[in-house]
């Protein structure tokens, strides 16, 4: 969440709940296999991109941090998933990985 705060993403992120969605749903992409955390950052760029150009232009930014440190390093990746670990996250987050789940598994169908 720092980096939220560091891109100025607080006020739009309490004020817009798209742009809430949308990073509370990256919160999720560690709970991906290390093998999926591509696709579905790729999903999310999706559903940011379908959300229109205001909320696009917001969550850019951040979207290309996640990108940038992340997602486009495959050490990183690995580091990122926490996928059958016994100790994940919290509830917040494991909410949101079924809406992720849902997402890229009509994106498979």
């Amino acid at each position: 969440m720092d980096e939220v705060h560091r891109l100025g993403l607080i006020g739009p992120m309490r004020g817009v709940e798209e742009v809430r969605f949308i990073i509370r749903l990256s919160l999720a992409l560690p709970l991906l296999p290390e093998r999926l955390i591509l696709q579905g950052y790729h999903v999310l760029l999706r559903h940011a991109r379908n959300e229109g150009n205001y909320i696009f232009r917001l969550v850019l930014p951040y979207m290309n941090y996640l990108y940038t440190y992340w997602v486009s390093r495959p050490w990183r990746r690995r580091r990122l998933s926490v996928f059958g670990s016994q100790q994940r996250t919290n509830n917040c987050c494991e909410v949101c990985y079924v809406i992720f789940y849902l997402y890229i598994r009509d994106f498979h169908n």
